[in-house]
């Protein structure tokens, strides 16, 4: 990846035309990818709905009906996240997405 203006011929940068030092840009792309994947996993706490709407309201049904109901409920919120972390670790940064794999990360 080019930084600044591209040299004539070369494929390297200075790295006086870096902004800040090296390691310190280093560092804050690592926090930032650390941070995408954080995010990636919360999103196992995006659930249904109606699955919200249950557990904010369910004066309705009998106590022992509610218990199951918000273990289900909170189980496949844990699976998911389990799920969602191995996928961020055998995830391959310099590997290419293709289709299959694409469709697989938007399921």
């Amino acid at each position: 990846m080019r930084y600044g203006k591209p040299p004539r011929s070369m494929t390297l940068n200075k790295l006086s035309l870096l902004s800040e030092p090296k390691s310190d840009l280093k560092r804050s792309i690592k926090e930032r990818m650390s941070f995408l994947a954080a995010c990636y996993i919360s999103l196992a706490t995006f659930v249904d709905d109606d699955a919200v709407d249950f557990l904010l309201d369910s004066n309705s049904v009998s106590s022992e009906e509610r218990l199951k109901r918000v273990s289900e409920i909170y189980k496949k919120v844990v699976r998911d996240m389990d799920e969602y972390r191995k996928e961020i670790e055998d995830f391959n940064l310099f590997e290419l997405p293709t289709t299959s794999s694409r469709d697989a990360l938007d399921s």
